[in-house]
């Protein structure tokens, strides 16, 4: 049988027959496969779980049963409820599912080998022509280090985008390969947002395991949540923004003209609008562990100016520069597909403004205090 684990890693196991032989009046025994049943002994002390079901027994060691383990069936119409369940438990924590196909169909088996694949933790067993076993587990590290790695992708990202928006056309292979780059970090930006949501529930469900983590109030969970949340739909918007980029290229090259994307001093263009943007949530996830970075996030949002109903971010995209960009889109041919791209990095800013809102009430809630409340009406 074929088992994936979490980190794309794939194996092959030669299955084989083994003897169950009888010791004593009433025990059987039966041999292990030795590289198992040594990281068995060493990682969880030699104990494992057995258990039966019908016709069939597992055989697992403790960190897989951990949680509830869930019965799925799914036909040959069923692959979008077979991505959402799966999902589903494991972001609930549960510690394994049983897959059933009512029919042998290679594309669900596909499907359920993809979904594997994009989850930390998980290892999927092949029972049978159509049964499964998805087991999930969940290892512990520290929230910080968690969304420093999140935070790391959104970066990532940025960096491989932001050199490309000077001038248009560019070499359609090479920016072909970059957007499967961008694709693939955003894809690791996905697993790492599951795992870290699931590492959330279950801290919710151990609180010893909470404190060993470094969540100090299981209150703050929740906005942990939405910091992770807003570093997904981050990356959600930055690929959207290069896969806009190389669809405008397509256009410029088609055209055999060329369009520039970038405005030196006193000007300001996309690119310069994508820096500013992108400062803005960095100084936004500073703000979780620095109030004054927060505040200075959090008081830049929702300023408009009375004489142009124009959006700004004072001390970020300055109402100037705002006035630049629009202008600078306006004067431009395919302005269409620069207003698309103005909107995916607006949409960054008000990321910034949620992740400093959480960040804040995470770090700088009033202390409580011992004393009762005054007497009112």
């Amino acid at each position: 049988m074929t088992i994936r684990n979490g980190y794309n890693q794939e194996r092959l196991l030669l299955s084989d027959k083994r003897k169950i032989w009888k010791t004593g009046k009433g025990t059987y025994v039966v041999s292990l496969p030795i590289e198992w049943a040594e990281m068995v002994n060493d990682k969880y002390n030699g104990e494992v779980y057995v258990f039966q079901l019908k016709d069939k027994v597992y055989v697992l060691p403790p960190t897989e049963l951990t949680g509830l383990t869930g019965d799925l069936i799914v036909t040959c119409d069923d692959e979008t409820k077979l991505e959402s369940q799966i999902i589903a438990a494991y972001l609930a924590n549960y510690s394994g599912l049983y897959i059933r196909f009512q029919e042998n169909v290679s594309g669900l088996e596909e499907k359920l080998r993809d979904i594997s694949n994009r989850l930390y933790g998980t290892n999927l067993a092949r029972i049978s022509a159509r049964e499964f076993f998805l087991s999930m587990s969940v290892a512990e590290n520290p929230i910080d280090k968690v969304l420093d790695r999140i935070h790391l992708l959104s970066d990532e990202i940025y960096k491989e985008s932001v050199d490309k928006m000077a001038s248009l056309p560019l070499d359609r292979k090479e920016l072909s390969e970059k957007l499967d780059h961008i694709r693939s970090i955003e894809t690791d930006t996905d697993r790492t947002s599951f795992y870290s949501k699931r590492l959330l529930t279950y801290s919710l469900l151990n609180p010893e395991t909470s404190k060993r983590v470094g969540i100090e109030d299981v209150r703050d969970i929740l906005e942990y949540h939405v910091i992770i949340s807003n570093f997904e739909r981050l990356s959600d918007l930055e690929l959207e923004l290069f896969e806009t980029l190389v669809k405008l290229n397509d256009q410029v090259a088609s055209n055999k003209t060329t369009l520039k994307l970038s405005a030196l001093s006193p000007g300001y263009g996309l690119k310069e609008y994508y820096e500013d943007a992108h400062k803005l949530v960095d100084k936004a996830y500073l703000g979780i562990k620095d109030e004054q970075s927060a505040l200075e996030v959090l008081r830049s949002k929702n300023v408009v100016d009375r004489e142009t109903n124009i959006e700004y971010r004072p001390g970020f995209i300055s109402l100037e520069n705002r006035k630049k960009l629009l202008d600078f889109i306006r004067s431009k041919p395919f302005s269409e597909w620069l207003i698309l791209m103005e909107q995916r990095v607006w949409g960054m800013t008000g990321i910034g403004t949620n992740i400093a809102e959480a960040g804040r009430n995470i770090k700088y809630k009033p202390q409580p205090t011992k004393e009762p409340p005054p007497f009112m009406i």
